[in-house]
C-alpha cells in the first residue's frame, strides 16, 4: 500500500514508522543518545513519503524519477529521519505550482519539528551523534519560506542546532538567494552544491522570477559571504547517493553527514578534480 502524504505525521523513520509532533522529540531523545550520525532530510517534490521511503511509482521510474532518498542516506551508516511536507505534484511531471502552493504551511510544520528537535538537543548528552539537516531539491524552498515566516533562523544567540546544514540540489531561485541563505548561515555551517548538468533542476523552470534558474544550477553573480558553494558535475538530482565513478562526492555526504567539512565561507570548493 503507497504511504501517502497525511498531515498528522510529520516525520518518518527509514523502516517508514510515522510519528505525530509530539513524537518527534522523544525520537530525537533517542537518536541523541545513540551512536550514528542523525540525518534530519527535508525531501523535494513527488509522491511522498513513498518515494523517499520507497521508491516511485511504475510510470515516474520511466521518466527517470529518483527515489530510495532515505536509503541512499542511510548507507552512509547514518539514521536518517525523513520531514513530511505536502509535496505533490500537480498535472504533469514538471509542475511546482502545486507544491510552492503548499510552501506556508510547510514551513509552519518544519518550524514546529525544528522547535521539537531543538528541544532535544538541548536535553542531550553533550557528546551527541552530529545531527545533520540535509535539505534536498524543493526541500530547500521549505528552508526558505521558513526563514522569511520568521524574520530568520532561530536565535543565534541559541548556537548552532546542526553540525552542518547541506542545502542539495536546491530548487529555491538562484537570484537573491543570499537573503535567505546568510540569515541560515550566521548561526549554522552551510553547503550549497552546485551541478549546472542537473538533469531536473534543468527541467524545473515554472514559477519562477524572471532570469532565475534553480540555484543548485548556478549561484549566480552575487554570492553568500558566509556560505561554502560545493561544486560538482554529475547527470543526477539524488547527487548524495554512494556512487563509485564519483568517490569525491561520496566523501563530501560522509564528512558531513559526520560533522565535518572544510571551511570556506564565501567560496567554491570543488568536488572532484
Amino acid at each position: 500500500m503507497a504511504i501517502k502524504y497525511d498531515p498528522q505525521f510529520f516525520v518518518y523513520t527509514g523502516d517508514a514508522t510515522p510519528f505525530r509532533l509530539d513524537g518527534v522529540k522523544p525520537l530525537f531523545d533517542r537518536l541523541l543518545r545513540g551512536t550514528k550520525p542523525i540525518v534530519l532530510f527535508l525531501h523535494g517534490r513527488g509522491d511522498e513519503p513513498e518515494k523517499s521511503l520507497k521508491g516511485p511509482g511504475f510510470f515516474a521510474r520511466l521518466a527517470g524519477v529518483e527515489g530510495k532518498a532515505v536509503s541512499k542516506i542511510e548507507d552512509y551508516g547514518s539514521a536518517a529521519v525523513l520531514f513530511s511536507w505536502d509535496s505533490r505534484r500537480g498535472d504533469g511531471l514538471t509542475d511546482r505550482e502545486r507544491p510552492l502552493a503548499n510552501m506556508p504551511e510547510s514551513g509552519r510544520r518544519f518550524a514546529a519539528v525544528l522547535e521539537a528537535v531543538a528541544q532535544a538537543v538541548a536535553a542531550a548528552p553533550a557528546q551527541h551523534p552530529p545531527l545533520t539537516l540535509l535539505a534536498h531539491s524543493m526541500g530547500t524552498i521549505v528552508v526558505q519560506t521558513y526563514v522569511q515566516q520568521n524574520g530568520g533562523w532561530r536565535s543565534p544567540g541559541q548556537g548552532r542546532l546542526f553540525a552542518n546544514v547541506v542545502l542539495s540540489s536546491a530548487d529555491a531561485d538562484n537570484l537573491g538567494h543570499p537573503a535567505w541563505v546568510d540569515k541560515v548561515a550566521e548561526v549554522e555551517r552551510v553547503f550549497v552544491t552546485i551541478n549546472p548538468v542537473d538533469p531536473t533542476l534543468e527541467r524545473s523552470v515554472e514559477a519562477r522570477q524572471p532570469n532565475a534558474i534553480a540555484l543548485g544550477q548556478e549561484p549566480g553573480a552575487v554570492l553568500s559571504n558566509v556560505t561554502t558553494y560545493a561544486m560538482l558535475q554529475i547527470k543526477a538530482h539524488e547527487i548524495f547517493k554512494k556512487r563509485p565513478e564519483h568517490p569525491e562526492i561520496s566523501r563530501f555526504f560522509d564528512s558531513a553527514f559526520k560533522g565535518g567539512g572544510a571551511v570556506n565561507p564565501g567560496q567554491r570548493i570543488r568536488l572532484q578534480p
